[in-house]
């Protein structure tokens, strides 16, 4: 498995990937809170991304990991643990992640 020249190989099957992870990021900013279906929305990556790193970098795999939060909810995002806010507002945010990058994938 390979995201350079994002070529894929799955069990004998290949699968060619056109689309770059940092271009997810802008289809999470498009979409509406998963909480309170607010927008604008920031993209909340749920695999941190690390200080230090490059966050403009295009083929980073943590931007595959978002969902979109309105501000309010991502500052309330950070000020607790993942699951104290899955808890608190009934939400698998896997699923949701899950759920928008099979949307992205398939646009």
């Amino acid at each position: 498995m390979q995201i350079k020249g994002r070529k894929l190989k799955k069990k004998g099957t290949f699968l060619i990937v056109t689309k770059k992870p940092i271009e997810f990021l802008d289809f999470v900013r498009k979409q509406k809170c998963i909480i309170c279906y607010r927008s604008p929305c920031d993209p909340d990556h749920l695999n941190s991304i690390g200080m230090g790193r490059d966050r403009s970098r295009p083929d980073l795999l943590e931007h595959l990991s978002c969902i979109p939060l309105c501000r309010s909810h991502h500052i309330e995002r950070h000020a607790m643990s993942l699951s104290q806010f899955e808890n608190k507002f009934k939400v698998n945010v896997w699923e949701e992640n899950h759920h928008y990058l099979t949307k992205w994938l398939n646009g």
